[in-house]
């Protein structure tokens, strides 16, 4: 089994091959491959045979969520954008048709299931945090936390892996290392689609000052944590 440093360049790549598509490639951006999720994946399911099929399919469910997300968010269309945007929409069905295909392959039902079950529960989550407005800047953190790790959170359960404090130190973790790529990308003045959920849903509260309190209070709590994945991603 490669290690955990050694088993990501390895799933981008199958996840890269698998998304690739000449005329998406050349109209659309093409879709963020989160590697912070790719190591708790590699964790919950380092001891499955399958594990590369499963990891590349729960991928592929996240790119097509996020894809679809990024369509979700645009309140005006001019005719420049439409057929990019036309092409995102697509974009994100193909990716979901990649995951089916994959596991229908594979003969994970069980794995099928639980997947569709977590597309369920963030669609579910994402009707009440998208559209609920204005937030408290705590409220906001707290909403997207959890609904960035839903999908993770299935796969543990998945894996048998049920301890609570686990559970909590990848949330947290997850939404530390999303924090820090945000303060990034303010410093560089690129707006993202976490960016622009705050700037709408959140009144009353500097976005620096949410970006820094945010990862204060997540670096205190995942440096008290007991828990025993603080050895795989410390």
């Amino acid at each position: 089994m490669e290690t955990l440093t050694q088993s990501i360049p390895s799933y981008r790549k199958l996840i890269e091959n698998e998304i690739e598509h000449t005329y998406l490639t050349l109209h659309i951006e093409q879709p963020i491959i989160e590697e912070d999720k790719l190591k708790l994946l590699h964790i919950l399911l380092m001891n499955y045979e399958d594990i590369e099929d499963s990891i590349v399919s729960v991928m592929l469910v996240q790119i097509a969520l996020n894809t679809h997300d990024l369509i979700a968010q645009k309140t005006t269309v001019d005719s420049s954008d439409r057929k990019s945007q036309q092409l995102t929409v697509l974009a994100g069905d193909f990716y979901s048709g990649l995951y089916y295909k994959r596991l229908s392959e594979a003969d994970n039902i069980l794995l099928t299931g639980v997947l569709a079950n977590g597309i369920s529960d963030i669609t579910e989550q994402k009707m009440d945090f998208f559209y609920t407005s204005p937030q408290e800047a705590t409220q906001f953190a707290e909403g997207f936390c959890e609904l960035d790790f839903v999908l993770i959170k299935h796969v543990a359960f998945y894996s048998n892996w049920h301890s609570e404090e686990d559970h909590r130190y990848m949330k947290n973790w997850l939404f530390y290392r999303r924090l820090l790529q945000e303060a990034d990308f303010m410093e560089e003045e690129k707006e993202t689609l976490f960016s622009q959920l705050f700037h709408k849903n959140v009144q009353k509260t500097d976005y620096k000052t949410f970006l820094k309190d945010e990862i204060q209070k997540r670096e205190k709590y995942l440096g008290e944590s007991n828990s025993i994945l603080k050895q795989y991603l410390s």
